[in-house]
């Protein structure tokens, strides 16, 4: 598994990490916002009261494993020898199925989460994860 970090393209990887912070923003800003805190609890009085530093730590966590969760699929990717767009996809979707979608499904089932903020959260991830696929198969 190692002879593949040198082939990836990191690169790419900046640019699925980059780009998972716009599709943060607007997934959770005007998409999903106001569902998801209702779902969460977070109300804008809440976060206006977090220090800025919290906010900066939040963000700089979201990049970090973006870029590790893309550096991760572009491993997997170059493992499987995908070949093109269609078997990025595919590849992406499996990997959700197995790993997000199943743990935040147990997560939220074991915190009494509603079905609903299971599909803004998973969704976020699912739609990154195929993104992040379209990417490291393009570049």
């Amino acid at each position: 598994m190692l002879s593949f970090i040198g082939a990836v393209n990191w690169l790419a990887v900046i640019v699925c990490a980059a780009l998972s912070m716009v599709i943060g923003f607007i997934w959770y800003g005007p998409l999903f916002s106001k569902p998801w805190a209702i779902l969460t609890g977070w109300t804008s009085e809440k976060s206006a009261a977090l220090p800025k530093s919290k906010l900066v730590t939040s963000y700089v966590m979201a990049f970090i494993a973006a870029f590790v969760i893309s550096s991760v699929l572009a491993i997997v990717l170059l493992a499987v020898k995908a070949n093109g767009i269609a078997d990025g996809i595919i590849t992406a979707i499996v990997l959700w199925v197995g790993f997000t979608g199943a743990t935040i499904g147990v997560n939220m089932t074991f915190e009494r989460r509603p079905l609903s903020l299971f599909g803004i959260e998973a969704g976020f991830h699912l739609l990154t994860l195929i993104i992040y696929s379209i990417v490291l198969s393009v570049l």
